[in-house]
């Protein structure tokens, strides 16, 4: 029988920001999305990915997700947008910091214009849909 993990998430104590996730009396991370970041940072402490993974907002006594295991909670990751509203999908790590100044790259502002392309079935020139 797999392991049974379950973090407890405490909130920042100024009421926004990181969430501080806990194994434990142990700090895993702090992190705006404890669930999914919660579970790559226990992958890093040498955790089973085959493990039960659960999570509980401190004081609770019910469980905040559905059980998974912790190798494919650690695989997705959250996003929100207008368009789409709030969604699950495929974890891609961004660069480190040092990496992307080198290469120009940042995550506050874009340097180019759209090339175009279709989204949800509409033409998309320079950044608006075409009738």
């Amino acid at each position: 029988m797999p392991a049974i993990i379950e973090i407890i998430v405490r909130p920042n104590p100024r009421g926004y920001g990181p969430f501080s996730v806990y194994l434990g009396e142990t700090l895993a991370c702090r992190t705006e999305q404890p669930f999914f970041a919660g579970a790559r940072a226990l992958l890093k402490l040498g955790y089973s990915p085959d493990a039960v993974y659960l999570m509980r907002h401190q004081g609770s006594a019910h469980v905040s997700f559905v059980p998974t295991t912790l190798g494919k909670a650690a695989k997705l990751t959250a996003y929100e947008n207008d368009m789409d509203g709030l969604r699950v999908r495929a974890y891609e790590p961004r660069p480190p910091k040092a990496n992307r100044k080198r290469e120009g790259l940042s995550s506050h502002k874009i340097d180019s214009k759209p090339e175009g392309g279709t989204v949800h079935g509409k033409e998309i020139v320079l950044g608006t849909f075409a009738a």
